[in-house]
């Protein structure tokens, strides 16, 4: 089951929706003794994925819950990125993701972390990528070239 933290990275990366912020708090309620983040899990788990509004409330209290109990989450936010963008690098390269399902993330993380290094050709190889883009050659070489490069940074945080 995700952490926290990796449901609020995949959450301001787009990746995820309020309902299934609610959907994960649901189930780490459930699975999850710690007394301490229960109530705050609570609180989103309580949330009704009717109400819209509820649902827009839902990444708010997950971020809440990440300053309240999580203080040097800043710190780590980055590298969980990282690693989300990996694993979605790798899963493209198997063929189980197409290129616009990477190439999403590219903006929110630019966004996110101020253009960083790591990602980079990825925005020029996805600056035109839509929907129904297929894998190319360009777009393959700088996946696998991006995916070298996380990797190594990865290693070294071990």
């Amino acid at each position: 089951m995700k952490s926290p933290g990796e449901i609020y990275v995949l959450f301001i990366l787009d990746s995820i929706t309020g309902q299934e912020i609610i959907d994960w708090a649901t189930e780490y309620y459930s699975a999850n003794n710690q007394y301490i983040l229960k109530e705050s899990i609570f609180e989103i788990a309580s949330l009704s994925k009717r109400d819209e509004e509820e649902i827009d409330e839902a990444g708010k209290l997950l971020k809440q819950l990440i300053e309240k109990h999580f203080p040097d989450f800043e710190e780590q936010k980055e590298l969980m990125a990282i690693e989300i963008l990996n694993v979605k690098c790798q899963q493209l390269l198997e063929g189980n993701l197409k290129p616009y399902e990477v190439c999403r993330l590219i903006a929110p993380i630019e966004q996110e972390f101020n253009f960083p290094k790591w990602l980079g050709n990825l925005y020029n190889v996805c600056d035109w990528c839509e929907p129904n883009t297929v894998p190319n050659d360009f777009l393959i070489s700088e996946v696998k070239a991006r995916q070298l490069a996380l990797n190594t940074i990865l290693e070294k945080e071990k």
